[in-house]
């Protein structure tokens, strides 16, 4: 019941280092703007295995850096209507959607964040509440993959029990099933970039079990209003 507190923040931690490794300059032949759009986890979107030389001659006016790319690219398709009906009260910068079946082994009632919209370089505050039907235990993982519009920015597979460990929760392994109302405050990193993303979270309970099924939108847009 605890996963979504800080399974989704440890994503964007690790999207922040991608990013972060993605920014360095690259070699000579195409423009910088796409090199660095492809380099890292978006190469292998395209299916390229080494980073692209650059043109330094390409136009000024062109994005210079990844995140300019991105914005520029989920401006096409930013996948807000994905997400239809959300299934708790509309927030400022985060919105969740269940995509789990009757049988998963958690089943989450409400997710809520202080502050909403989230804010880059600070605490994130996170309660979830739901129902933990079968037992949870060592081996059980989530697998989550983190989205700007239709670029596939980061796929990771969590052990929840470690993360669990690595982040204090208030609930560790073995979790038993019942009833859970957990909260969790997480660091943001500052290098998150002002976009909007869509995270989807499913997994497996050790038994191969159905964990969870998540979409959720998160919106770090306004992050110069924060610096």
């Amino acid at each position: 019941m605890h996963l979504p507190s800080f399974v989704v923040p440890s994503a964007l931690a690790a999207l922040s280092v991608n990013i972060a490794v993605q920014a360095a300059p690259a070699p000579q032949l195409v423009p910088s703007s796409l090199s660095s759009l492809l380099s890292g986890s978006s190469q292998r979107v395209f299916g390229l295995s080494s980073p692209l030389p650059v043109d330094e001659s390409e136009s000024p006016n062109a994005p210079t850096d990844f995140v300019d790319v991105l914005l520029s690219e989920a401006s096409l398709a930013v996948e807000e209507a994905q997400l239809g009906k959300q299934d708790g009260p509309s927030p400022g910068g985060w919105v969740w959607k269940s995509c789990g079946e009757e049988t998963d082994a958690v089943e989450v009632k409400s997710i809520e964040v202080t502050p909403d919209p989230p804010k880059p370089g600070q605490n994130l505050t996170v309660t979830a509440s739901g129902i933990v039907k079968s037992r949870i235990e060592a081996g059980t993982y989530a697998d989550v993959v983190v989205k700007l519009g239709l670029i596939k920015l980061l796929t990771r597979r969590f052990d929840v029990c470690e993360e669990a460990k690595k982040n204090d929760a208030e609930v560790q392994c073995p979790v038993e099933a019942g009833e859970y109302k957990i909260t969790q405050t997480v660091a943001l990193p500052r290098e998150i970039p002002p976009a909007k993303f869509n995270v989807h979270v499913n997994g497996a309970t050790q038994d191969e079990q159905n964990l969870l099924c998540l979409d959720l939108s998160i919106d770090f847009m306004n992050r110069r209003r924060f610096a």
